[in-house]
């Protein structure tokens, strides 16, 4: 009811200062909240916890490494992934508001799994040589996954 008397900007305006005032009078609580709200965030939706804190702990670490590595893009990704939730850390978390950057989080988290499963692959068998010789079925899964990560099949940098 407030609303319809006062009108959209003044409402709005109102409420700006009402909020402005409990940050100002409230700092402590408004970063603990604000804190709060990172960690929802990144550990959404609640029933999934520990998944979500998984991909989110993949992801930056995918992203750590994609930057370390020079690979092009990384640096455009690190801005998305940055400053699209910043909104959400100071007003409200709902799973649905990660969505847009989900399938990021997603490549970024597979980064560093394929990567240990390349290091993996070389440490148990080695690079190949020569002529290809009959490989096992997780043999080849990793050296698929390995390809996949750049052109060269390469996690690190100069190789």
């Amino acid at each position: 009811m407030e609303y319809q008397n006062l009108g959209e900007l003044t409402y709005v305006a109102k409420k700006q200062r009402a909020a402005l005032e409990y940050i100002r009078n409230n700092p402590r609580d408004f970063a603990a909240r604000s804190l709060h709200r990172v960690v929802s965030f990144w550990m959404a939706p609640k029933i999934s916890k520990l998944y979500w804190l998984l991909i989110s702990l993949l992801s930056f670490t995918g992203l750590g490494l994609a930057l370390r590595k020079r690979k092009p893009g990384a640096p455009a990704f690190l801005l998305i992934i940055f400053f699209y939730p910043l909104v959400y850390y100071v007003t409200y978390v709902f799973p649905k508001y990660r969505h847009p950057i989900e399938p990021l989080l997603f490549v970024f988290a597979a980064y560093p799994v394929v990567c240990f499963a390349r290091f993996i692959r070389l440490r148990l068998w080695g690079e190949p040589r020569g002529r290809r010789a009959s490989r096992s079925k997780v043999q080849s899964v990793f050296l698929i996954t390995a390809n996949l990560t750049s052109g060269n099949g390469s996690c690190t940098s100069g190789a």
